[in-house]
């Protein structure tokens, strides 16, 4: 099985529910414990054995390649320009050259993954996932209870049900069944959740699937949503469980102030 070296990293998106806290300044480079979004994200990529990435960016903001340059974190750094927020498969359809026919890794940097002291990064868990499972796209999810969902801290992240394989280890991959429409509230069903990662590793045929969408659009923007779910009902989506670690929804206000809380403990 080849390595994945290759990671997308989309930054193009207004960001308008954090224009009270970031102002001028791209979200994605607002900082947590002195350092930049954008800067955490590629650490941990760097950390799973990520060695190249295509930053997608907007034209109204220049400050992201002029922070970064051409190598952040022991990355590669290369740039793609979305001259309009169009939706996040619109994003990837750019880093179809850069991919070169192989599987792609996609971190949304306006999330942050604290990880347990010497624990392994996020990436580096789902590349572990990514070896049980090399043909279907994953997804990392986060389970937790019911009880403390907050939306105004977790955003508009979307929701998956999901069975485990038949004599499958409790650490595999776990089957997706059904993707939720962003935004949906949780399954209301038994007392804990697996709550959609912004993380996936994506199989080669990605871009395929994105030409296909694009011949048939839904209405609004071209999201990866409809990707994921019909992933979902062909069987061939699965989903890493995350641990040793917490997740800070850092695309609106309360989970940013949250991140920078846990990051000065």
């Amino acid at each position: 099985m080849p390595a994945v070296r290759r990671a997308v990293v989309p930054a193009a998106g207004r960001g308008t529910r954090m224009q009270a806290v970031a102002a001028a300044l791209p979200k994605e480079l607002l900082p947590i414990g002195g350092r930049p979004l954008l800067v955490h994200a590629l650490a941990d990529l760097a950390a799973g054995g990520i060695e190249e990435a295509l930053v997608v960016v907007s034209p109204e903001k220049p400050q992201i390649a002029a922070a970064l340059g051409g190598e952040c974190a022991g990355i590669r750094l290369r740039y793609a320009m979305q001259p309009a927020p169009r939706g996040l498969a619109d994003a990837l359809s750019l880093a179809e050259e850069f991919a070169a026919g192989g599987p792609l890794f996609c971190w949304l940097p306006d999330n942050h993954w604290r990880p347990d002291p010497g624990a392994p990064s996020a990436t580096a868990q789902l590349l572990a996932a990514h070896a049980a499972a090399p043909a279907a796209t994953l997804v990392a999810l986060l389970e937790r209870a019911t009880a403390t969902f907050d939306p105004a801290s977790s955003g508009s992240a979307g929701f998956v049900e999901w069975h485990r394989l038949p004599g499958a280890a409790p650490s595999a991959p776990v089957a997706i069944d059904r993707v939720h429409a962003k935004g949906a509230a949780p399954p209301p069903r038994g007392t804990t959740f697996l709550k959609g990662f912004p993380m996936t590793l994506w199989s080669a045929d990605l871009f395929a699937r994105i030409a296909a969408l694009r011949r048939d659009p839904p209405p609004g923007e071209l999201d990866d949503t409809p990707l994921l779910m019909a992933l979902a009902r062909e069987g061939r989506l699965r989903g890493a469980v995350l641990r040793d670690g917490a997740l800070f929804d850092c695309g609106v206000p309360l989970g940013y102030a949250r991140a920078c809380a846990a990051a000065s403990t």
